[in-house]
């Protein structure tokens, strides 16, 4: 997105099996490519927290504001058990 004008820079359609972790990096390269500028910084949600993702942006010199994949399903499963004993009780 652009930061002045709040415009979308770069967007992809894929089906619904393609995962879209996988996208970003070309995502960013596609932002160049349309404004001629490297990104500054990233937002997207935990879709694109793999670290691989995280290494990308540093590699970039990006700033990464995404949650991280891993503790999110971490965190969901931990709620799943939760449920699950209190239903049991």
């Amino acid at each position: 997105m652009d930061p002045a004008y709040e415009i979308i820079t770069a967007t992809e359609v894929t089906a619904g099996d393609i995962n879209e972790a996988h996208r970003m990096t070309s995502l960013l390269d596609s932002h160049y490519d349309n404004t001629g500028m490297s990104a500054k910084t990233v937002v997207a949600d935990s879709k694109y927290g793999p670290v691989e993702n995280f290494l990308a942006c540093h590699g970039r010199a990006v700033k990464a504001h995404m949650p991280d994949l891993k503790k999110r399903q971490e965190s969901k499963g931990a709620r799943q058990a939760n449920t699950k004993r209190i239903s049991s009780l």
